[in-house]
């Protein structure tokens, strides 16, 4: 990067250091774009699941393993269930009459349920159940031990609780009593068609004593009855005893004996419009215009000839689309033709009559409608001639004495009260018969019978649901550890957490192909080197590779393997590298790349510094060619004075002077003050991270350590990851690094 950020609340570098340098930026407003921030959240996600496959596997295992178990071990659920229907209103669906001349009997099924959950009923179910469980095993089934112990032990809060009553989803006629228990299907089974049977003997029970109001009610108003017809025949009597009652004319006499003939031919009149206007009304109802007055209705007989004509161009136009377009001129014309038939047949925009549309077999009900209404009209009219012709005999009999009317009116009335007596008589005899043979309006429709299949979720819903249950929980458990965790975990890490780039992404090395081999360029270790070098070398800093300074927040994060590593990829190119190790705490001798010649050299960089020793006598040359080194060899008893002092100073210049490459190992940023005092001398700094390893937090404190001295900080190596794949996304990513890394 060619230019750097500042931590808020770190000094201000020096006067004049125009030197590139970064700082840690938190990812926020600013910091990434949008696109960007969308693009890493999707990808981290999967790196995450990855990342814990262990554990996702694992946890769905034993989820999958415990469904599996649940299944054989939980208890088995089995589900009755008895059907209950409206009788009265299956009826009324079967027969339009019915349904227009009959009342709608008004049940409420919600009340009828709370019925069903009375105690009355549940106690009388109890009976019930055990005559069902005897009836179950005279059929040839065989009850379990459990159902047994349930049978010993049912009282009304068991029904109670395992009863369920609820209305059928499709219609409202009908009700449904379920019952579900483990490991019971008989027993299921028993309840539900218990329960049923005592609901519909409690509703029967209802009625009856309905129907016993009713009969007391008829009985009584027959004996009021009587009363007032004695009481009239009494009045009647004295009236017209010949010693001292009166005696009727003989015209009065006559009008009176009309006047009986036209009330009777009035009763007969009425009695036959009544009739006419019941089939009148049973006819409107089948055709669907009872509540349409006649006078809108047209009748259209669909057998006409203009039909005829209209379905036969219909059936040549549909001829014709199969072989032309619409816009052939043989169907525009069918299509004219049609239209006109149409507006013909059909009422015109604004006309309020209705058309009724009948074939020739319906014709004939027509006809009869049509002369029913007729002949009521007639009826209604030969009525009110009956009516006006006996206003005129009653206004005649007005005439006559006082006496005379008593008497008639006397006569009228009782004979009204003998046609009331014949009406009670007939209800009496009409509620008798229904009280011998009631019943509840509804009616089992259906019977529970013994289930052989449980209702609980089969052994591959059982799996699926572990399955689905273990891999979200799986999921879950991942996303909260990758939370819990806040060390570096890939580069997607790097990129949210700082403003700096991520230059490598080195695997976890077997022992013994953690060095770069100079017979194997081809090498995938090599490769991944390579990669680190050309980021180096094409960064935004001025030739950072004179002085490259490799460094890490902790010890054992790889650090010193990375150095000798980038500086065996630059020496593989063919660049003159020189590799200093600057940790003078921790002695490291480099003996795996000493010549033999070499072998019992002692002296280091600690003596160079002490001025004890030249340059030459402590640069190795290695057996891998280009590639020299400077190792530690001794402990520094003060690393700090060393390092400040100008020999170190003089031993980077003359470095790099004589080498293409320099790179110094330093020691750790946060436990030593060595890699601050190294780093404002350098042209680049490159740090070492170890995923899985290194912590957020600690990375931000080295680096603000290192931006405060002025270090120019290229960017960050992430070292030791577990799966590679996870960093490359392209066809040889698997098989070309199946071998150099450990998962």
């Amino acid at each position: 990067m060619a230019g750097g950020f500042r931590v808020p609340g770190l000094p201000n570098p020096p006067p004049g250091d125009d030197r590139p340098r970064s700082s840690p930026m938190p990812n926020g407003p600013g910091g990434m774009e949008e696109e960007e921030e969308i693009e890493l959240s999707l990808r981290d996600y999967y790196d995450i699941i990855l990342r814990y496959r262990r554990i996702v596997v694992l946890v769905s295992s034993f989820c999958f393993i415990s469904a599996i178990g649940l299944h054989f071990f939980l208890p088995k659920k089995f589900n009755a269930t008895a059907k209950l229907v409206n009788s009265e209103s299956v009826a009324s669906s079967r027969n339009p009459l019915f349904s227009a001349m009959m009342p709608k009997s008004g049940v409420d099924l919600n009340t009828l349920i709370e019925v069903g959950r009375s105690t009355r009923v549940l106690t009388r179910s109890m009976d019930e159940v055990h005559l069902e469980m005897k009836n179950f095993e005279e059929q040839g089934f065989k009850t379990s031990r459990e159902e047994q112990m349930l049978l010993d032990k049912l009282d009304i809060d068991f029904i109670r609780n395992s009863i369920q009553m609820v209305a059928d989803s499709g219609t409202e006629d009908v009700i449904l009593l379920r019952t579900q228990l483990k490991s019971s299907p008989h027993l299921s089974a028993a309840v539900s068609n218990a329960v049923a049977k005592a609901l519909l003997d409690s509703l029967t029970e209802s009625r009856k004593s309905q129907y016993n109001k009713q009969l007391e009610q008829i009985e009584e108003a027959l004996q009021n009855n009587d009363q007032e017809i004695l009481k009239i025949e009494n009045e009647l009597k004295l009236l017209l005893d010949p010693g001292e009652g009166i005696s009727l004319s003989n015209t009065d006499e006559r009008i009176s004996r009309l006047i009986d003939m036209t009330e009777q031919r009035l009763n007969d009149a009425i009695l036959e419009k009544e009739q006419v206007t019941d089939q009148i009304q049973a006819l409107r109802v089948k055709f669907g215009v009872q509540d349409v007055p006649m006078d809108q209705v047209v009748w259209q007989d669909t057998s006409s000839g203009l039909f005829q004509t209209l379905r036969t161009l219909r059936f040549q136009r549909e001829e014709l689309l199969t072989r032309y377009r619409p816009e052939n001129p043989s169907i525009r014309k069918l299509n004219d033709k049609i239209r006109s038939l149409e507006l013909t047949l059909r009422p015109e925009e604004g006309d309020e009559r209705i058309f009724i549309e009948v074939d020739r077999f319906a014709m004939s009900e027509v006809s009869q409608l049509l002369q029913l209404q007729s002949k009521s009209k007639a009826m209604e009219k030969k009525v009110e001639f009956i009516r006006g012709e006996l206003e005129a005999h009653s206004e005649k009999l007005l005439e006559s004495p006082m006496e005379q009317k008593r008497v008639r009116e006397l006569n009228q009335k009782l004979s009204l009260l003998e046609k009331i007596y014949l009406d009670y008589h007939r209800s009496q005899h009409k509620t008798k018969m229904l009280l011998l043979a009631t019943n509840s309006v509804f009616e089992i429709m259906e019977l529970a019978v013994p289930s052989e299949h449980s209702t609980s979720p089969g052994l591959v819903k059982f799996a699926a649901i572990g399955l689905t249950l273990g891999l979200g929980m799986g999921c879950a458990l991942a996303f909260v550890l990758n939370n819990w965790d806040n060390t570096l975990k890939s580069t997607i890490d790097v990129k949210r957490n700082f403003k700096i780039p991520a230059l490598g992404a080195v695997p976890r090395w077997e022992e013994d192909e953690k060095y770069i081999d100079e017979m194997m360029p081809d090498a995938s270790i090599a490769e991944v080197y390579g990669v680190l070098r050309n980021n180096v070398r094409f960064s935004n800093f001025s030739h950072p590779e004179k002085r490259l300074l490799i460094c890490s927040p902790l010890q054992n994060e790889g650090k010193s393997i990375t150095a000798i590593n980038l500086g065996l990829s630059f020496a593989l190119e063919g660049a003159a590298v020189c590799l200093i190790s600057a940790d003078l705490r921790r002695p490291f001798s480099h003996t795996r790349f000493r010549r033999k010649e070499d072998m019992r050299k002692t002296k280091g960089i600690v003596e160079y510094l002490l001025n004890k020793v030249e340059m030459e006598d402590v640069l190795f040359e290695s057996n891998f060619g280009n590639f020299h080194f400077i190792p530690t060899c001794a402990r520094a008893a003060n690393p700090a004075k060393l390092l400040k002092g100008e020999r170190f100073k003089l031993l980077l210049d003359e470095a790099e002077k004589r080498f293409d490459v320099v790179i110094i190992d330093s020691p750790a940023i946060l436990p030593v003050v060595d890699a601050s005092i190294i780093a404002p001398l350098m042209r680049g700094t490159l740090f070492v991270a170890s995923a899985n390893q290194t912590s957020v937090p600690a990375i931000t404190e080295a680096i603000s350590r290192l931006d405060h001295v002025g270090s120019p900080i290229m960017g960050i190596c992430l070292n030791k990851i577990r799966d590679l794949r996870m960093e490359l996304f392209y066809g040889s990513g698997k098989s070309y690094y199946d071998h150099a890394y450990k998962t």
